[in-house]
């Protein structure tokens, strides 16, 4: 079967369809685990050094306990392999996906902007419910990494909004590429750069500058500023010279279900 003529990897949901209820139950499977995927891994977490370079290793090895899970399942519920979860061809640069699995960032680009968009497109071709779904829940997950916002509705802003725009990335792009280098980019940057004495992961580097108890506001206006400021970088830099991958892959199943 060739895919050359696929626009985004969300037209792999026409092209190999599967059942609504398997994508419900793979998404449910999925969910839960984020939560008991770590346990595979957990023996070895013992094994690691101490302190802040032991404790950013754990952290990136319960992921990897993760994706343990969830790759299997995204195989069984769909039966296509892995990549197809993130680009619309299998390209060159697959080998630097597989490598890069193994880290946080692939584990949370795997389910969220991955299977979980696919999932919704197999029922509605509406954006907002396509990406703003997983957004939610990729916020509900990360809401208590800031100690200051205290996990109320505030702490959902920052995370439900670069959701948004990881996820507008891969609707525009038609892949992942992209809006996982943000991510990885931002988690790279948040390790190194910034963060204040609230948050549940501290800064490893001692070029860090760390906030001292800031304020809600200040947290909730800053991630929403930097967003919005990197989206606009990618938009005026990358997106604005591509083609609407996700209008021309909705654009296709329409004239798909005309010609039925």
């Amino acid at each position: 079967m060739t895919n050359r003529d696929l626009w985004s990897y969300l037209s792999w949901v026409d092209r190999m369809p599967v059942a609504r209820w398997r994508y419900l139950a793979g998404a449910a499977l999925m969910y839960v685990a984020i939560f008991f995927g770590p346990l595979l891994v957990l023996p070895f977490r013992t094994m690691l050094p101490g302190g802040e370079i032991g404790a950013l290793a754990r952290n990136l090895l319960t992921f990897v306990g993760m994706l343990a899970v969830v790759v299997p399942t995204l195989w069984l519920v769909t039966g296509r392999p892995p990549w197809t979860l993130m680009m619309p061809e299998r390209e060159a640069g697959v080998g630097l996906f597989l490598k890069g699995a193994a880290i946080q960032t692939g584990a949370e680009e795997f389910m969220f902007r991955g299977y979980l968009p696919q999932a919704v497109y197999r029922f509605t071709t509406w954006p907002w419910l396509i990406y703003g779904i997983p957004s939610y829940l990729f916020a509900q997950l990360h809401m208590g990494n800031v100690g200051a916002l205290g996990g109320g509705w505030l702490a959902y802003m920052p995370y439900f909004s670069i959701a948004l725009l990881w996820g507008w990335l891969a609707w525009r792009t038609g892949s992942l590429w992209l809006g996982w280098g943000m991510h990885y980019a931002n988690n790279v940057f948040l390790v190194l750069l910034i963060g204040s004495h609230d948050d549940v992961l501290q800064p490893v580097s001692g070029l860090a500058f760390v906030y001292n108890h800031p304020g809600a506001p200040q947290i909730v206006a800053t991630g929403l500023v930097s967003t919005f400021t990197a989206g606009l970088l990618a938009w005026a830099l990358i997106v604005r010279r591509l083609p609407n991958a996700g209008r021309l892959a909705l654009n296709e199943r329409l004239h798909q279900q005309r010609g039925a």
